[in-house]
This record gives C-alpha cells, structure tokens and sequence, in this order.
C-alpha cells in the first residue's frame, strides 16, 4: 500500500475509544492510528470504557474492543452500550480462535472482527469500512 492510499485512510479526528487489557497492544496501537489523524481515548476494561461513555459523555466515532477482557468481555459491553441509545460503530479484536469467537456471538451479531496480531495497515483499512 502507497503513501497515498494511506491517506485516504486518514482519520480526519475522529475520536476512537479503544478498549484493550494489554497496555502494550493499547500504546502501539493509539500511536499508530494518532499518526493517521484519529483522536483516541483509552479504556483498560469495559467498566472504564462504560463509565467513559455513560458518566462521561464521551462519544466516539468508534469502539474498538478486546473480546477478552477482565470482568466484562467485549461482547458483553457492546450489549449494554445496545440497551443505551448511544449508537456507535464496533470492532472486536481478539487473539482467540475463531470458535471461541463464535461463542461470544461476534460473527453471529455481524461485528466486524479482526484477529491479533494485525498489522497497523490492515486496522486502518478495516475502519474505513465500518466508519460512516
């Protein structure tokens, strides 16, 4: 991919909140898409990333979460952002098999998936998919 279709990946300051246990994965991947013009808010759980949005009003663009987190899984926050009137766009990340996957209902619910590890490349390019 060229300098110039990354362009066309430029988040334009979009505001991401990112949902993710590993700080290593959160760091790497919030300096990667700053890079590309998005703004980002950290979550390392869905306890913060919920009261970020409910308590805070913090109102992204995207959520992109972990399926696997601590106390509350991915799926589980994504359904009780559902039950809220907050409407925002997901993605699910996870370094788990796809059958494992499967039973968190990711690929039935239709959210958009990708696996861990990803190059940076391939997030960007799956984004634009899902952001209006």
């Amino acid at each position: 991919m060229s300098e110039g279709e990354l362009d066309d990946l430029s988040g334009n300051g979009r505001l991401v909140l990112l949902v993710e246990d590993d700080e290593r994965v959160s760091e790497s991947v919030s300096l990667y898409l700053r890079r590309y013009g998005y703004e980002i808010r950290i979550a390392y759980d869905a306890e913060e990333a919920l009261n970020l949005v409910l308590e805070d009003n913090v109102r992204p663009d995207m959520l992109i979460t972990d399926a696997v987190l601590p106390g509350m899984s991915g799926m589980e926050l994504v359904e009780k952002l559902e039950q809220t009137d907050i409407q925002v766009p997901v993605l699910i990340t996870s370094g788990y098999t796809a059958a494992e996957i499967l039973q968190q209902d990711v690929i039935e619910k239709g959210i958009p998936f990708i696996r861990k590890p990803f190059k940076p490349r391939e997030l960007l390019k799956i984004m634009k998919t899902i952001l209006p």
